[in-house]
């Protein structure tokens, strides 16, 4: 995809295979479809989310590298009690 007059260029690609269905759902529901949107989070955001397990950041980490990406700076730390708020907005007290 070309981007503005500037001709950036945009990688469409999709997020890697094997991933669980929890793990797609949790990506879903804060708008990533494709790879290079989890630039915009730290994986610190991504790792909180209910479903994102040890073996899924792995595989994401591993595509984005594979793309020359990575995640975002890591911002400030949620605060106990409130996971999701940082990426969602939403709170959310479960532990």
């Amino acid at each position: 995809m070309l981007v503005g007059r500037g001709m950036m260029i945009i990688d469409d690609r999709p997020l890697p295979d094997g991933m669980s269905a929890p793990a797609r759902r949790a990506l879903s529901a804060i708008g990533v479809s494709e790879l290079h949107q989890l630039t915009r989070f730290c994986e610190l955001e991504i790792r909180l989310l209910h479903g994102m397990g040890p073996k899924a950041i792995a595989r994401l980490r591993a595509a984005m590298a594979q793309s020359g990406w990575s995640f975002a700076e890591e911002r400030n730390r949620p605060r106990p009690g409130r996971r999701h708020q940082a990426v969602t907005g939403h709170v959310s007290t479960s532990r």
